[in-house]
């Protein structure tokens, strides 16, 4: 069948180029659309939910959910879900979502995670190698609040997943959830709003247009996405995620600072898109060649990194990229081509531009980048944190004491105590241990 609705013969693996893995890719979401307007022609009104779009997936590209785009633009799905990623579960790390909310709002679709976090009831201990499973009790509490934290601040839904029976059942657990419900229903009272100053653009489906053995070697944006990625939600501050290919000057006008976290092959029209937000003392933060590879002329080329970043990066032969092997350890593993030097910026008239060449740049240097393009920092102390204007919820990364602070005064209350932390107030203190999730209400 997919042969058909190739046209022709389906070449081998280091033979399959863009217009391949476009119809292959779209061929799922021709299914998704068949099923969905089936349900839509039974009830009217009646929703379609529909797992797709994850922003996270393997070292190649098979089975991965590459037409979203197409996938977009469907008016018969209204509702994306997807489970938070599996290889930051561990207590003080991220849990965040393998799907693009912000995309997603955009096209006015609800995303819904899929909170199958595995409490120390829970069967299942690990995924692909990775710790998943909560070893206390109290672990499992702040897995619970981490993953609705990450719902609440994000203005998103969430639903939960008893992914192997019985791992909810605890009074400790049915309690925690009790307490999810009812500030669910308070933050519908509340400005539902993002309030991010900073956007981070990931090319969901740009690599297919690279040459066969790239498209099959995804060590580069595996590292970045897992390593990477990871900083970003230690900054201090929100972002929202976009796909590269759904951006536009009028969604972008309102961000101070833009990472574009894996842009080798973006399309003309990203490109335009991000060169005309070179304005209004905005700052970029490029990774790994970004801009290299011309589509048209199906080259990489440091005059397009150039005529992209306005930085000088030189394209060399081969270079180093994190590689996650199955011993559960990150070496450095070569890739094609290469690029230097490892960092380097500028400041033009109107615009800031930094470029790094690797995945392993720390919260805190983003943070400096950030401060200096102007964006608030609610924390400086590398937890995970996310924000909304109601909402706040940091994840602490080791003990002590955090401060919190406020673009503007409010009523801050913890959701778990019920205790007002201040009034009117710009800033908070408060005690946290490792793992700890704080979850705050902001009035």
């Amino acid at each position: 069948p997919l042969q058909k609705r190739y046209g022709k013969p389906i070449p081998p693996p280091l033979e399959r180029r863009a217009d391949y893995y476009e119809c292959f890719y779209s061929s799922t979401v021709d299914a998704i659309d068949h099923f969905c307007r089936i349900v839509k022609s039974e009830k009217s009104d009646w929703l379609t939910m529909v797992f797709y779009g994850y922003f996270y997936g393997g070292y190649t590209n098979v089975g991965r959910h590459l037409a979203l785009q197409k996938f977009l633009n469907l008016d018969s799905v209204d509702i994306v879900s997807a489970p938070h990623v599996y290889s930051r579960r561990t207590p003080g790390e991220d849990a965040y979502f393998r799907a693009l909310p912000a995309t997603l709002a955009r096209h006015g679709k609800l995303f819904v995670d899929e909170a199958d976090d595995s409490t120390v009831l829970g069967k299942i201990a690990t995924m692909n190698g990775r710790r998943i499973k909560a070893e206390s009790v109290a672990e499992g509490i702040c897995m619970l609040r981490r993953e609705f934290g990450n719902a609440i601040t994000h203005c998103v839904g969430m639903n939960y997943m008893d992914v192997d029976g019985g791992t909810f059942r605890a009074p400790e657990y049915v309690a925690e959830i009790a307490r999810a419900v009812k500030y669910s229903r308070r933050a519908l009272e509340l400005p539902w709003r993002r309030v991010s100053e900073i956007a981070v653009i990931t090319d969901f489906a740009g690599r297919i247009h690279l040459p066969p053995e790239r498209n099959l070697d995804m060590t580069d944006e595996y590292a970045l996405r897992e390593l990477q990625f990871a900083q970003f939600t230690r900054i201090g501050a929100p972002f929202d995620l976009y796909a590269a290919d759904d951006i536009d000057a009028e969604t972008l006008k309102k961000y101070k600072m833009i990472i574009v976290l894996d842009g080798i092959a973006l399309s003309d029209g990203a490109k335009s898109v991000l060169k005309e937000m070179q304005r209004d003392n905005r700052t970029f933060v490029w990774f790994y060649g970004a801009g290299a590879f011309d589509r048209g002329s199906d080259k990489f080329s440091a005059a397009n990194i150039r005529d992209l970043t306005g930085l000088e990066i030189e394209i060399t032969p081969t270079g180093n990229m994190p590689f996650f092997t199955n011993d559960l350890t990150w070496i450095d593993r070569p890739v094609s081509p290469g690029f230097a030097p490892a960092e380097k910026m500028a400041k033009f008239q109107s615009w800031q531009s930094y470029y790094f060449n690797g995945p392993r740049i720390p919260a805190a240097k983003l943070r400096q980048i950030a401060v200096d393009a102007g964006v608030f920092i609610y924390s400086d102390s590398d937890d995970v944190l996310s924000a909304s204007e109601s909402a706040l919820m940091l994840v602490a990364k080791g003990s002590g004491k955090r401060k919190i602070s406020l673009p503007k005064p409010k009523t801050v209350v913890d959701m778990v105590s019920g205790k007002t932390l201040g009034e009117n107030t710009t800033s908070v203190e408060v005690e946290l241990t490792a793992g700890e999730v704080l979850l705050l209400e902001l009035r």
